[in-house]
């Protein structure tokens, strides 16, 4: 899989700045409002594979989020 330089980085994507993360090249998409939300972008409906970095990647991310919406962070809707 080719490395996409905004893979796992949040990115603004509305007026609002919900923070959206892409991985796998876009593929995955990943965000909160309330909960958390993710997103696969693969045409139809192909799988995505991941590798065993973005596949840690992926669990640190929704590890990240989940303590941050436990600990009331403000970007994460509390």
């Amino acid at each position: 899989m080719k490395k996409n330089p905004t893979e796992g980085k949040a990115m603004v994507e509305d007026k609002q700045s919900t923070e959206v993360f892409e991985m796998a090249s876009g593929d995955i998409s990943i965000w909160v409002d309330g909960g958390i939300h993710l997103k696969v972008n693969a045409a139809g409906s192909d799988p995505v594979e991941l590798g065993e970095t973005e596949a840690l990647e992926l669990g640190r991310l929704l590890i990240r989020l989940v303590e941050d919406q436990r600990n009331g962070h403000a970007a994460f809707g509390r």
